[in-house]
């Protein structure tokens, strides 16, 4: 998956122009090592830029394409390319007026894509239409969309659509998560159980990933999580099972009956619950329906026990409610972490819980509420957990420390209404090189700087030794030492 450019005649701030995403496949071999498959650009500007205008848009478009074609709000024209049947496509998704039209490299015909209509449920063509000779409907063309649109954001953002009510009907492609104060207070109702379940398998697959990861954030994960089984109560450390979903179940069946040579659906079904599955990795019971397991044994001792675990929280049977750090020689969960680990590990789980080939991630300020160590951390942390998937993430940030850790052709810079790569190389350049690429030689000084050069236009020696010795290294340092030098002659400034 890979976004080429979008074109937006008339929203926002953005007037007939067009933005482009990826003008080549071209990677050094730096990029490919820290990326490999994985796509990523990175949004910079000042507040009020477009940054997250530009990535709300895109989520509005596939949110409304199956069902709702004038919620979007601007005539557009969106190329990206994604594998298809094992060929690259470049697929168009083009919006004219009140009609939205499809068209890939593989058949010259732009096709009206017809809307699907709630009371016919069916794709409907209206009377405006028929002019058009070829149509397709949303299911038709479903396989040459993006597998889903993920997006990470906060509560006050208004740039992203609202998430679809539980008896909504039809594709749900957009996959929102927005971060607020009361989302986040607990582990409960999170949604990202699949999310931690596949960060310990990474864990389980890659042992040195798992350090990298740790040493990076400088924390230790558990091994072991909160689980809550609807359909399993425990007695004497001994599961046992009341209720379930069939179909979960039946679907286990024919993917691992012969992996564990089980072949009757109801002895399997009294395996998937039976001690022997469950007992040695089940560290600790809470009540009589939730346990604490350890998940990262579960998995080790057979990678098909990811699966099951991923089966049973598809079919909502199973939930992960809390996830558990090492610290200060404490095991802390999720509700006593710190606001900027709950928000930074919810952001990375929810995004692993939908994430494959073909998904389209938008990341909107990932540096919000961590400290400078973790956010130097932030391109490591997408890298190890993400570069494995055919996918592009965009990201919006003002974080110096995140864009030093990528390369020009990744930087876009949103400016006076235009977009533009850096003119000269920033990766691992110094936050006053990055500074200036991306503001320009002028600084507005701030109130503490003015300060102090009022204090040079003065003059006055002691004041200035004062202030001298309390200033760090700087270009500030170097002028208050130029004019106490000049004052003193040749003495020595430091020693007085």
């Amino acid at each position: 998956m890979r976004l080429i450019s979008i074109w937006i005649e008339n929203y926002k701030i953005y007037n007939n122009d067009e933005i482009v995403f990826s003008k080549s496949e071209e990677v050094n071999v730096i990029q490919s090592k820290l990326f490999s498959k994985l796509n990523i650009n990175t949004l910079v500007g000042s507040n009020g830029s477009g940054k997250s205008t530009i990535m709300g848009f895109i989520a509005s478009i596939f949110h409304n394409l199956e069902r709702y074609h004038t919620r979007i709000e601007s005539d557009f024209r969106l190329l990206y390319e994604i594998d298809v049947d094992e060929e690259n496509v470049i697929v168009q998704l083009e919006k004219i007026g009140p009609n939205i039209f499809f068209k890939n490299n593989q058949d010259t015909n732009n096709m009206l894509l017809l809307e699907w209509e709630i009371k016919k449920k069916a794709p409907v063509r209206r009377e405006y239409q028929r002019e058009y000779k070829y149509t397709c409907n949303y299911d038709e063309i479903r396989k040459y969309l993006p597998k889903n649109i993920i997006v990470s954001c906060f509560e006050i953002d208004e740039m992203y659509p609202d998430k679809r009510t539980y008896n909504y009907v039809g594709d749900r492609i957009v996959k929102l998560h927005k971060v607020g104060a009361t989302t986040i207070s607990t582990g409960y109702g999170l949604g990202i159980t699949e999310g931690i379940i596949k960060l310990y398998t990474i864990f389980a697959n890659n042992k040195i990933a798992r350090n990298k990861l740790e040493n990076a954030l400088d924390i230790k994960f558990s091994n072991r999580v909160k689980v809550l089984f609807e359909f399993i109560y425990f007695q004497d450390f001994i599961p046992q099972y009341s209720d379930y979903d069939e179909e979960v179940m039946s679907q286990l069946f024919k993917k691992y009956s012969t992996h564990f040579n089980i072949y009757d659906l109801n002895e399997f079904t009294e395996f998937i619950f039976s001690e022997e599955l469950w007992g040695e990795y089940i560290v600790g019971i809470e009540d009589d329906s939730a346990c604490h397991l350890d998940i990262l044994s579960f998995i080790e001792a057979d990678p098909v026990n990811s699966e099951i675990l991923l089966s049973l929280s598809k079919g909502k049977s199973t939930y992960i409610n809390e996830i558990y750090i090492e610290k200060w020689g404490k095991q802390l969960p999720f509700n006593k972490m710190s606001s900027g680990e709950k928000i930074f590990l919810y952001r990375m789980t929810s995004i692993l819980s939908h994430i494959c080939s073909g998904s389209i991630v938008l990341l909107d300020e990932p540096e919000v509420h961590l400290n400078e160590k973790w956010s130097r951390q932030l391109v490591s942390v997408l890298s190890l957990l993400f570069s494995g998937f055919q996918s592009h993430i965009l990201v919006a940030t003002h974080s110096h420390l995140f864009i030093n850790n990528l390369f020009k052709e990744n930087v876009m810079l949103f400016e006076n209404g235009s977009v533009r790569n850096p003119r000269v190389p920033i990766f691992l350049a110094s936050p006053h090189e990055i500074y200036r690429e991306l503001n320009g030689d002028q600084i507005n000084q701030n109130i503490s700087e003015n300060l102090v050069l009022e204090a040079l236009g003065v003059g006055n020696k002691d004041e200035l030794l004062q202030i001298y010795n309390e200033l760090g290294e700087s270009v500030y340092k170097y002028l208050v030492f130029k004019m106490l030098k000049n004052e003193n002659g040749d003495r020595n400034v430091e020693n007085q």
